[in-house]
């Protein structure tokens, strides 16, 4: 299985005021066409998919763009939040999501749970573990 390795996305980030979506957009959907090249099976985001917990609406449908780019040249997706992504809103429809091959860990409990992938050698497991802040850590291990 060939996996592809990535993180820190940012989408939707300014820099010194400047707009870099249409950047962002162009460069994260070029990743479609080296998932083509080289017979990418799985894209990994290793967390901060987003530049802020709360993305813009032009940030959202950016991304859900490139995402659809990339799963539409044949990878899967599996991605995980980090310290500047909203795990519950990364995490929304998850369950909805896997169904079209995009598949979220954003959630302690779920680490324990693998993606599981499927190619011609059989089974790869993909544990997802999300950037945990400590008030989530303190009220999961308080349970």
């Amino acid at each position: 299985m060939r996996v592809l390795h990535t993180s820190d996305w940012h989408v939707g980030r300014m820099f010194h005021g400047r707009d870099l979506l249409t950047d962002q957009e162009s460069v994260l959907g070029g990743l479609a066409d080296l998932v083509v090249d080289q017979r990418v099976d799985v894209v990994v985001v290793a967390g901060d998919l987003y530049d802020r917990a709360v993305p813009s609406g032009e940030a959202v449908a950016a991304c859900t763009r490139i995402l659809s780019r990339i799963r539409q040249a044949g990878a899967e997706l599996v991605i995980i939040p980090g310290n500047h992504d909203s795990a519950a809103r990364l995490g929304a429809f998850s369950e909805f999501a896997a169904a079209g091959g995009l598949h979220l860990r954003t959630r302690i409990v779920d680490v324990g749970r693998p993606v599981l992938l499927d190619d011609r050698y059989g089974s790869v497991a993909f544990y997802g573990i999300p950037y945990l802040d400590q008030n989530q850590l303190d009220t999961c291990w308080a349970r």
